[in-house]
């Protein structure tokens, strides 16, 4: 993602994302200031402007008034927000990106302006998070290295129209396995059995976690022409 310097762009972007007065449950029950929704919203306006740590971040917002209107946050400290951070339940974000994809589907579906005479285009990029050995151990992405293999499905309908479609990450997390065999079960049918029914479950009758995401499935699907099927 490029820099996004103007903030009238950044604070359109927040408005979409309708966080600004989300408050969790548990994680929010004390909280005066710091709550998950404008938590949320201050990593994206940090990713928008590139910033690098969380003093770069708290110095931004107490020498901006604009951004301290965005956020609803006057300063924060940098131990708060790290804090904040380390807390934040993926639930909520993956629900905040799942939400926001049903919602560029029904956009596109009322207009007419899709490609011709190819219809939508699916492309799918990969992207590799690499994450330190101490705090992921979860992430088998490879032998060498604590990880994880993003892939991303991106619709093109029109040059105008490009957003992201469906992730799926190829780490051995269990719960997000789950998530994606729900996706496949509600989605795809006949192709989540296949992968069942291969190495995958033979791998899991050995007490090994069947149900991740591998990058051979995926290549698979593209060298057969079925890139809709992920």
């Amino acid at each position: 993602m490029d820099k996004v310097p103007h903030l009238t762009t950044i604070r359109q972007c927040l408005n979409l994302l309708e966080f600004d007065e989300y408050r969790s449950i548990f994680d929010d029950h004390r909280a005066r200031k710091l709550t998950t929704g404008n938590c949320i919203q201050q990593h994206v306006v940090t990713q928008s402007l590139k910033l690098e740590s969380y003093d770069a971040i708290t110095e931004r917002l107490r020498a901006s008034k604009q951004l301290q209107s965005m956020t609803g946050l006057a300063s924060i400290s940098s131990s708060a927000l790290s804090r904040k951070t380390n807390q934040l339940c993926t639930h909520a974000l993956q629900g905040l990106f799942t939400g926001l994809a049903a919602k560029l589907h029904a956009l596109q579906q009322s207009t007419n302006k899709i490609n011709e005479p190819f219809g939508k285009l699916r492309i799918v990029d990969g992207t590799d998070i690499i994450l330190p050995r101490s705090r992921a151990a979860w992430a088998n992405h490879c032998p060498r290295l604590r990880g994880v293999k993003m892939h991303t499905s991106v619709i093109v309908g029109d040059p105008d129209c490009v957003y992201p479609d469906r992730i799926k990450e190829n780490a051995e997390n269990e719960e997000n396995a789950k998530f994606g065999e729900k996706k496949e079960n509600a989605e795809y049918g006949e192709n989540h059995e296949c992968g069942k029914n291969g190495e995958n479950g033979e791998s899991g009758k050995n007490g090994e976690n069947h149900e991740s995401v591998k990058n051979e499935e995926i290549c698979e699907c593209l060298k057969n022409g079925r890139a809709e099927e992920w």
